[in-house]
């Protein structure tokens, strides 16, 4: 005797995600044919390129792809049965056990396919108050759909979202004018200082056609000068001052005579005594 499908307690409804190598995609519910099973690769269905195996079964079966779905393509594999009655028992006919049991499972199947269905449906809870409708309005081109002003039924654009979407509109258009005419104002910024360093440094090299701007060749006066790079100087080093502190490990100088007491006009060495004093520390200082 053949045995007839056992519809479970499976939802007829599977999915996976391709990663480019998987090619067979099992499916756990019962289908009595092949064309009760719709797969569908994202939103498209397939219509080609696939088999199916496993029809007529108890256990489920397989999908198998040709060619394996791309990284990330989401496989859905659906029971889709046509909703229609396809056995009649005549009065006084023969009742045979197989096609009574056929036709039960196919009317569960569509029950479990109706159930799959609901499942995805915008549905009010079970405690919700009586009278609340969840049907959905006519579609209104860019209209938010919510509940009315009772809560009892979804309308369109229930709180005039189109002018707060219109308002929303106008506040980035502003804004994105404001980002562009600010990057206009710092690439001004930034063209005038180039522009004014180019009329520095043309002044500079020049001399200044009206004696502001240093030239080469002049002087230039400065309250005090820090730099934390090398210092090189072409000509001569003139230090107009009492003291010079020099902060160095070494201190090289290529010329074979240190002349000491420079500038004196009398005869001699008038301030008494000159020389190389070396710091001790806490002895006293040597003098030679």
């Amino acid at each position: 005797m053949t045995t007839h499908i056992q519809i479970g307690d499976t939802r007829p409804r599977i999915q996976y995600l391709g990663d480019g190598a998987q090619t067979v995609f099992p499916y756990p519910f019962a289908i009595f044919r092949e064309a009760d099973l719709a797969v569908y690769l994202d939103d498209d269905a397939v219509t080609g390129g696939v088999s199916i195996s496993g029809a007529g079964g108890s256990d489920g079966g397989a999908v198998t792809f040709a060619v394996a779905p791309a990284t990330g393509r989401r496989v859905t594999l659906l029971r889709r049965l046509t909703i229609a009655r396809a056995t009649d028992f005549q009065a006084g006919g023969a009742l045979r056990a197989a096609v009574l049991n056929d036709e039960l499972d196919h009317l569960t199947a569509v029950d479990q396919q109706l159930d799959e269905a609901l499942s995805r449906a915008v549905t009010v809870p079970p405690t919700a108050r009586d009278g609340v409708v969840a049907t959905l309005p006519s579609p209104e081109p860019g209209a938010v759909i919510g509940w009315n002003e009772t809560a009892t039924a979804l309308v369109n654009d229930p709180q005039n979202y189109g002018s707060i979407s219109d308002a929303l509109a106008t506040i980035t258009a502003a804004a994105d004018a404001g980002a562009e005419a600010l990057g206009h104002a710092h690439r001004a910024e930034r063209w005038a200082k180039d522009a004014a360093l180019s009329v520095w440094m043309a002044a500079l090299d020049s001399g200044g056609a009206d004696g502001d701007y240093p030239g080469p060749g002049d002087a230039v006066l400065c309250a005090s000068l820090v730099t934390t790079g090398d210092v090189t100087v072409g000509g001569n080093l003139v230090v107009n001052g009492s003291s010079v502190t020099v902060d160095a490990e070494t201190v090289l100088v290529a010329d074979t005579m240190v002349i000491l007491n420079h500038g004196e006009v009398g005869a001699g060495v008038t301030q008494g005594v000159a020389g190389v004093e070396v710091d001790r520390g806490t002895a006293a200082g040597y003098r030679f």
